[in-house]
């Protein structure tokens, strides 16, 4: 037993004799560099369970419900005592005020399902909630039926286990820049179906039912049948520029329009040909497709030329 704080009820290490197999130890409020901060298996609630910093392979790392605790964090303010019908066969104490971030696992299956940490950065990448509510906004894909952490993930000298990038990749509410805002395939009203904002192809570029405007409605390349494919209002979107502009019950970003310039008629361009000289076909004349009065002019003289050599022609003819 460990007693870092000297109050007289032991804080760290507690282990005790696994009832069900005496060759194994169950083990909290594990401190593994003896710096009196607990880093694995951490009871905070008092109840004989570990609930923050959970290793759940017994390879001395934690995998489940990672938070970096700091001596200001570490205030046992609870003494548990023994109490073997309740799984308890040690007296000690605990208490903190820090709540899992990362790798969370909210149901007990030692699955995580929310705040997934996916590339080791100890920051949540998938299944993310933001609100500390216990519920995914952004980020949303199917959680793992079978939890395969990567090793040796670190952070200064805290080793953990994660999952690859490889494994996971969301589905709904998808935030690709950054800013903890959804950009892609937007589910508003919690079916699994996307209704704006929507990306068909994984390019992580919307292509249908995009909201420019931020009201909730699309308004660019509408699929109106649902079979994928806009039907209205159709551009062709090359690059993804979100525009945070919807602030509402449920925020997201949008799609910015500002320097994509719209398409130009050439037959409502009447400068293009004085300016380029440039031949913009437009209306039908006398068999000859014509634009603006140069077209015109050419086309008349043309038929003035051919009809000079004809005259000629028959002038040399009738003096031979």
């Amino acid at each position: 037993f460990n007693d870092p704080d000297g109050d007289g009820c032991p804080d760290l290490n507690i282990k005790w004799k696994d009832p069900n197999d005496e060759s194994k130890w169950i083990v909290i409020n594990g401190d593994r560099n003896n710096d009196g901060i607990p880093d694995l298996n951490i009871d905070s609630d008092g109840d004989g369970k570990s609930d923050l910093n959970i290793d759940t392979d017994n390879d001395g790392k934690p995998d489940l419900n990672l938070v970096i605790l700091k001596k200001a964090d570490w205030k046992p303010n609870k003494c548990v005592k023994q109490d073997i019908e309740n799984g308890i066969l040690e007296e000690y104490c605990t208490g903190t005020s820090v709540k899992a971030q990362i790798n969370v696992d909210t149901d007990g299956d030692d699955i995580p399902n929310i705040n997934i940490d996916t590339n080791g950065d100890m920051k949540p990448d998938y299944n993310v909630d933001n609100n500390n509510d216990g519920r995914a906004e952004i980020n949303l894909g199917p959680v793992l039926t079978e939890w395969k952490p990567i090793k040796d993930y670190n952070s200064n000298s805290f080793i953990y286990d994660s999952i690859t990038k490889d494994k996971v990749k969301p589905e709904l509410n998808i935030d690709t820049d950054g800013d903890g805002y959804p950009d892609l395939n937007l589910d508003l009203n919690g079916d699994g179906i996307p209704e704006i904002n929507v990306d068909t192809d994984g390019d992580y570029i919307p292509n249908i039912n995009i909201d420019s405007t931020g009201d909730g409605k699309p308004d660019i390349n509408i699929d109106t049948n649902g079979d994928g494919k806009p039907d209205k209002n159709i551009k062709d979107i090359t690059e993804w520029k979100p525009e945070k502009t919807n602030n509402g019950d449920f925020p997201y970003d949008t799609m910015s329009f500002d320097e994509q310039d719209e398409p130009t008629n050439p037959k409502d361009d009447d400068s293009s040909t004085s300016v380029k000289g440039q031949y913009n076909p437009a209306t039908s004349m006398g068999g000859a497709n014509t634009g603006d009065n140069t077209c015109i002019l050419l086309y008349i003289g043309i038929c003035c030329s051919a009809l000079g050599i004809l005259l000629y022609l028959k002038y040399k003819r009738n003096h031979i």
